[in-house]
C-alpha cells in the first residue's frame, strides 16, 4: 500500500483500526467505512490510473456521503501517528486474534449432502450475504436470459458454463440476478493448492478482492471499475463461493459536454462535470475481466520502522518544540499539526525508500494474490418483478430535490440530487417502521444502501440530516452502549424528528 505521502498513510493507519476491530461484533461506524474505502479506492487508483479520484467519484456520483472529515477522524489523523509506526510491531498480535478460513468450511447442511456448488452458490450462502435472502428464487444461471429458464442442471459441468484458469486459480460464475439497482454475480474460487490462509472481517467474511477489476456495459461505453469486495465464504480447503454486487448507478450516467455552452462559462462550473441520464435496457452484455485476486493475510509482517529513521524524526520534533506522546498530540494547534504532518510525512519517505517493496499494494507482507487475467463476456435481463420505487419531497420543501426510494426484494436504494446534497451538506438516513436506523450490506456499498432482511418496511421514514452534525452527533446516540437505556427517554427517532432538516414516511 503506498506511504509516500501523509493522507495515504492515515488510511493505513484507518485500515489497520478497522483490523483490531474485526474481534468485536458491531456494525462499522460509517467513518470507518469511508477510511476503508478510500484506502482501497486510492489502490486501485495507483494500480495504472484505472480509477478515478475517490473524491472527484464521490462529488459526482456520490454526492455528500463521503465529503467530509468528521471529527473522529480528525482526532485519529492527530493522536495516531505515534501509533502508526509503533502499531507494527502489534500488528501481528493483533491480527492473530481475527479468525482465518483456510480449512474452515461452510456449516449449510446441503453442503454435507454434496448437493452441486455450480449453480447453487445463491442456495447455500444467500442468507450469510450482507444484502442477504432467497436469492435462488429470483436467480438465473450465468449465460440465461429468461427467467422462466431457471433450472439448476444437476448434471452440468463447471467447464459447460463460465470457467477459466490462470495461475493454479479457477474461476466460475455461476448466477445472476439483477434488478433496477444492483447486480448480483455468484461466483467460485478453486485453487489447486490449499487456499492461502486469509483475514476475516467484522463479519467473518474472508477479506477477498478482485483487484482492479473492470466491467464493460454495452449501452454505456465508459467501463466501471466496481467496488469488487467479494462476500461470501469457505466450502472447502480449495473452494470460495461468493457474490459480488455491483451498484448500476455508475453505467446509468455518461458524462458530456453540452455543445451550446460558452468556455468562460465552462470555466464557472469549477470542473463539474455534466452528466446525462442513461435509461437501464430490459436486457444487455457485460465485459468483465478479473486482472487478479488478492486477500489480506492474517497477520502483517510489515518492517519495523527503522530505528534511525524514527529517532531522526523524534529529533525534529523536539527541536521543533513538540512531544510525541498521544497527549501532546492531542494538543497541538492547527499550526504544531502541519509541521508535525510534514515530518511524519518525511520520515515515511525515508521508509519506503528503504523498503520500497512495501510501498506497493499487493505486498508481501500483508497480501497473498493470484495473478490473472479472468476474463468474461455474458447476458443480463433485468428482472421487475417485486421492484418498487416511490418518491418523496415531490414538493421540494427541503432543497435537496425529489428522493427516490427504491426497494427490491434484498435492499433499499436512495436516489436524488448528489450534488445538491453535497452543496448543503446533507446526510440523508432511513429507519424503518419500527424506528430501528437501516444500515449497510458487508462488502463495499454505499450509506444509500440498505439490506432490508431483519427490517420490516412497509413504512420507512426518511431523514434529511446536516452531514456534520449527523456524523459527528447523532448517529453516536443511536451506537452508543447505553442507548436502550437512554431510548427510554428519548428514541433515536425522536432525536432526529427533532435535530432533522426534513423527514418524510414512505409505504410500501
Amino acid at each position: 500500500m503506498k506511504k509516500n505521502n501523509f493522507t495515504v498513510d492515515i488510511d493505513k493507519e484507518t485500515d489497520e483500526m478497522i483490523r483490531s476491530g474485526m474481534r468485536e461484533q458491531v456494525e462499522l461506524p460509517d467513518e470507518v467505512r469511508y477510511a476503508k474505502d478510500l484506502a482501497y479506492a486510492r489502490v486501485k487508483e495507483m494500480e495504472g490510473n484505472r480509477m478515478k479520484d475517490l473524491e472527484t467519484v464521490s462529488q459526482s456520483q456520490n454526492g455528500s456521503r463521503h465529503l467530509h472529515e468528521t471529527k473522529h477522524e480528525r482526532k485519529h489523523r492527530v493522536m495516531g501517528r505515534k501509533f502508526r509506526w509503533t502499531a507494527w510491531k502489534s500488528i501481528g498480535s493483533v491480527a492473530a486474534a481475527a479468525a482465518v478460513f483456510s480449512g474452515v468450511c461452510v456449516t449449510n447442511p446441503a453442503f454435507a449432502a454434496k448437493i452441486p456448488l455450480v449453480g447453487h452458490v445463491f442456495e447455500q450462502i444467500g442468507y450469510s450475504l450482507g444484502f442477504q435472502g432467497d436469492f435462488e428464487k429470483y436467480a438465473v444461471p450465468v449465460g440465461e436470459t429468461e427467467p422462466e429458464t431457471i433450472q439448476i442442471l444437476e448434471n452440468t459441468t463447471a467447464e459447460s458454463l463460465y470457467t477459466k484458469t490462470a495461475n493454479g486459480m479457477t474461476v466460475t460464475l455461476s448466477e445472476q440476478y439483477c434488478n433496477e439497482t444492483a447486480l448480483y454475480l455468484s461466483m467460485i474460487l478453486e485453487t489447486e493448492d490449499v487456499f492461502p490462509d486469509t483475514m476475516l472481517d467484522q463479519n467473518g467474511q474472508p477479506i477477498i478482492d478482485l483487484l482492479g477489476s473492470s466491467m464493460r456495459f454495452d449501452y454505456n461505453p465508459d467501463p466501471i471499475h466496481p467496488d469488487a469486495y467479494l462476500d461470501g465464504a469457505m466450502v472447502d480447503d480449495h473452494t470460495y463461493a461468493g457474490v459480488l454486487r455491483v451498484n448500476l448507478d455508475e453505467t446509468l450516467r455518461r458524462p458530456v459536454i453540452a455543445d451550446n455552452v460558452w468556455e468562460e462559462e465552462k470555466s464557472e462550473t469549477d470542473g463539474q462535470i455534466i452528466y446525462e441520464t442513461i435509461t437501464l435496457p430490459e436486457q444487455f452484455s457485460v465485459q468483465f475481466i478479473i486482472p487478479r485476486v488478492d486477500g489480506t493475510l492474517p497477520e502483517s509482517c510489515m518492517p519495523e520502522m527503522p530505528e534511525d529513521i524514527r529517532k531522526e524524526y523524534e529529533d525534529a520534533m523536539a527541536e521543533a518544540g513538540l512531544g510525541t506522546t498521544d497527549e501532546a498530540y492531542a494538543s497541538f494547534s492547527e499550526e504544531e499539526q502541519e509541521i508535525e504532518g510534514k515530518l511524519y510525512n518525511r520520515m515515511w519517505n525515508q521508509f519506503v525508500q528503504r523498503y520500497p517493496e512495501a510501498n506497493r499494494y499487493p505486498n508481501q507482507y500483508e497480501n497473498w494474490w493470484v495473478d490473472g487475467p479472468w476474463e468474461f463476456d455474458f447476458d443480463v435481463i433485468v428482472d421487475h418483478s417485486e421492484t418498487i420505487s416511490v418518491k418523496a419531497n415531490q414538493e421540494e420543501n427541503c432543497d435537496i430535490g425529489e428522493i427516490e426510494v427504491t426497494k427490491t426484494p434484498f435492499e433499499l436504494a436512495l436516489h436524488y440530487d448528489y450534488n445538491k446534497a453535497a452543496e448543503h451538506d446533507y446526510f440523508v438516513a432511513v429507519l424503518d417502521a419500527d424506528g430501528e436506523l437501516m444500515g449497510t450490506g458487508h462488502q463495499g456499498g454505499s450509506t444509500d444502501e440498505h439490506p432490508i432482511v431483519g427490517h420490516d418496511v412497509s413504512e420507512v421514514t426518511v431523514y434529511v440530516c446536516d452531514y456534520m452534525e449527523y456524523m459527528d452527533e447523532l448517529k453516536g446516540y443511536y451506537y452508543s452502549t447505553d442507548y436502550e437505556e437512554r431510548a427510554k427517554e428519548k428514541t433515536f427517532k425522536r432525536l432526529l424528528d427533532e435535530r432533522c432538516v426534513y423527514s418524510e414516511k414512505v409505504s410500501f
